[in-house]
């Protein structure tokens, strides 16, 4: 893949980003998918919670389109995606406990690795 190709990709996926946040916002109340003003919250007022969502619609079209046919690595990062996607739009409905988003973050590295093929061989010099 050349970087033509990349930046197609990416200009692709940012449009189809655009497109779902657009076409995700009128029914995110019917969702249940805002974000309600609290003493931590800066907005003043309701506001929709489904960048997430969106950009996840958008990246696997992206992928879909770009990708003939995706690969393995594709496939592992598309589900750990998916699976942390879901765990965010649950939390963001029902408040879910940081244990349970920790294993759930567990799961979808284990997805990476298992499903994905992903390896981590160097991490350089950290210290």
């Amino acid at each position: 893949m050349d970087i033509r190709q990349t930046a197609g990709g990416v200009a692709l996926a940012f449009a189809l980003t655009w497109l779902a946040v657009h076409a995700l916002i009128p029914h995110a109340a019917r969702l249940g998918l805002l974000d309600y003003p609290t003493g931590r919250k800066a907005h003043l007022h309701p506001t929709p919670v489904i960048g997430g969502l969106a950009m996840l619609f958008a990246a696997l079209a992206a992928t879909l389109i770009a990708f003939d046919p995706p690969g393995r690595a594709t496939l592992g990062f598309g589900l750990a995606a998916i699976l942390l996607v879901i765990t965010g739009v649950i939390d963001d409905r029902r408040d879910i406990s940081w244990r349970a988003r920790i294993v759930v973050q567990v799961v979808a590295a284990l997805l990476l690795i298992h499903v994905g093929g992903i390896r981590i061989e160097q991490v350089g010099n950290l210290f």
